[in-house]
């Protein structure tokens, strides 16, 4: 959060995978983030069940 907080102007993509979606803990507290930070910050979930295991092809 301290990259988006600061003024240089860095853009950052999570990766945030789990087994499913009903696996992922911080949904809530990242779609805040996202929001606030909504032209710096992006979130993309990936789904063991959906997209298979996260690998070097998936990023």
């Amino acid at each position: 959060m301290i990259v988006l907080m600061d003024d240089d102007p860095f853009d950052v993509l999570v990766n945030y995978a789990n087994r499913d979606e009903q696996s992922v803990i911080f949904r809530e507290e990242l779609a805040v983030i996202e929001a606030d930070y909504k032209d710096r910050l992006q979130v993309v979930y990936l789904y063991d069940n959906v997209d298979g295991y996260l690998s070097v092809p998936l990023l």
